[in-house]
């Protein structure tokens, strides 16, 4: 037999209470003093010797006499054991039960926690997805617009993509928006732009912004800051509204109409 098989055997073996323990040495000390102190009794105290005098209803009478305390004394121990054994079978279920809700509030905490660290992995892939649709977006414009020739929405424009869509949402925003003397000019400029290709650009925005709400604070704190959705509806307020089978294919920017067989 192992060491780990005797310790496994001794886990299983229950150990009684130590007051329990010592009350069953006494009540047994107490009772071999008392059958010694009886038989030495009948046989040297009463009429020596015992046998003599004591015919065998004498002895049972006797013997009864003897054993009846021991009994009852011995019942009222048991009452008394039982009732130990009890009150501390109590005070062991109430402590597993302590125990167990422990575990269990550290399992909702730990469940917390491991739902936490999911959200957290998914809002940072979605940054690096948003992070890619930027970096697209400005490659796109580019290479549509580029910059050297002057056009309104990538002339000078950042070369950095979080920065570029910054500017170029507000551009728009401006383009839209502004009601001073420049704004004749900005938004003619932003009319030179062919319809389809200004629709697939505002089209290409809203596809980012609708990954806002799942996304980190940080990506939602930029993208809130770029005012890129009131851009956009701005912008699409004040366009000649296009055919229906064109407003159909943007179905970011006219939702009633995608949504219309």
């Amino acid at each position: 037999m192992t060491i780990g098989e005797d310790s496994e055997e001794n886990d299983d073996v229950v150990s009684m209470p130590k007051g329990s323990q010592r009350i069953l040495v006494s009540v047994s000390c107490v009772s071999v003093v008392w059958v010694v102190l009886a038989i030495w009794a009948a046989l040297f105290v009463s009429c020596p010797p015992a046998t003599a005098c004591l015919g065998l209803n004498e002895w049972g009478d006797f013997l009864a006499g003897v054993f009846a305390p021991l009994a009852f004394v011995w019942l009222a121990i048991a009452v008394v054991l039982q009732s130990a054994e009890l009150r501390e079978q109590r005070k062991e279920f109430k402590h597993n039960r302590n125990v167990m809700k422990a575990q269990a509030e550290e399992a909702r905490r730990q469940a917390a926690y491991i739902g936490t660290q999911i959200q957290i992995m998914e809002a940072l892939e979605q940054d690096k997805a948003i992070q890619v649709h930027l970096a697209h977006l400005r490659q796109w414009c580019f290479r549509r617009w580029p910059p050297h020739q002057g056009g309104y929405l990538t002339h000078t424009a950042p070369s950095e993509d979080q920065a570029f869509f910054v500017e170029l949402t507000y551009r728009l925003f401006v383009a839209a928006h502004d009601k001073s003397e420049e704004k004749a000019d900005k938004w003619n400029r932003l009319m030179d732009v062919d319809l389809e290709d200004l629709l697939h650009l505002l089209e290409r925005i809203k596809m980012i912004t609708a990954r806002e709400n799942e996304s980190s604070w940080a990506m939602q704190a930029f993208l809130a800051g770029s005012v890129a959705d009131l851009a956009v509806r701005k912008v699409v307020d004040q366009l000649p509204r296009p055919p229906l089978e064109v407003t159909r294919r943007y179905s970011r920017l006219y939702p009633q109409d995608g949504a219309t067989d």
